[in-house]
């Protein structure tokens, strides 16, 4: 008898000082990850080097600014935000680049190289020239006053996610390819921009393109060239509200969809909508 509460003794004394050390397992991978979360932070591009000619490198941590006071100074990294709002001091890239969220504002460009953004990015007017620019999670694009449109020169953009243009609008130019492969949603009498009589600038749909909150406005696609073709949709263009103008050379090998009796599509004088095969209106 002796013997078998000195069996359970142990047992329980196993069990406590198991439990014990679950907790202290717990109790360390919370710190891991709140010290993770922590580095975390918000920085904003000033070109601040005192490194003759290298005000525009990306990579110099001098070159950036934390956001919050006593914030490490290094370069904006995966897990962080970065905003480049400043005119005439834009980081050039040579390699490819991870933020968490990306704000590029005003008169604020990035020129060359590859960014993916894993969180959201915002376009309040702001440039892209030549760069690789992957949106994993979603875009908010509109125009700033005194700078216009967001505008993409050259580059290629892949957006995966959920894309809000609602005021203003997105330019294309010098060859520029926007492909949402998620969906874009456009309302008000925001515009989709190709300037140039020559350029060929494209904005690609293979998800789903969505008019929607217009009201009585019709928010439009143009182009300064209607012979070469500029919107391609691929799969749904769903006009849920008001109209969509297009003023442009549109082909369709998808679908255009009119969910209410009164939203319509309109087609500008010059304007051109090319439905391939298959393709539904």
């Amino acid at each position: 008898m002796a013997g078998n509460k000195q069996n359970v003794s142990a047992q329980i004394g196993a069990m406590l000082k198991m439990a014990r050390g679950e907790r202290l397992l717990a109790a360390v991978c919370l710190i891991l990850l709140t010290a993770g979360a922590a580095q975390a932070e918000s920085y904003r591009f000033t070109g601040g080097t005192t490194v003759p000619g290298d005000s525009h490198n990306w990579f110099n941590a001098d070159n950036w600014t934390p956001a919050t006071v006593g914030a490490p100074k290094k370069v904006p990294g995966p897990t962080d935000d970065a905003t480049i709002n400043i005119t005439g001091i834009n980081p050039i890239l040579n390699q490819a680049v991870t933020v968490n969220n990306l704000t590029v504002a005003g008169g604020g460009m990035i020129a060359g190289g590859s960014v993916t953004v894993n969180g959201t990015l915002t376009m309040t007017g702001g440039l892209f020239q030549g760069v690789t620019v992957n949106a994993n999670g979603g875009m908010e694009i509109s125009s700033a006053p005194g700078f216009g449109f967001a505008t993409l020169i050259g580059g290629n953009l892949l957006s995966v996610g959920t894309d809000h243009l609602s005021s203003g609008g997105l330019t294309l130019t010098q060859n520029a390819k926007f492909t949402n492969v998620g969906t874009f949603i456009i309302g008000g009498t925001a515009q989709i921009l190709r300037t140039g009589t020559t350029d060929t600038s494209q904005f690609i749909n293979q998800g789903n393109f969505r008019v929607s909150g217009t009201g009585f406005n019709a928010p439009t696609i143009t182009a300064e060239s209607k012979t070469t073709l500029f919107f391609d949709n691929q799969l749904k263009v769903e006009v849920e509200d008001g109209a969509l103008s297009l003023d442009a050379f549109v082909r369709s090998n998808g679908t255009f969809i009119t969910d209410i009796e009164l939203a319509v599509i309109k087609i500008a004088t010059g304007g051109n909508l090319e439905l391939n095969t298959g393709a539904g209106l």
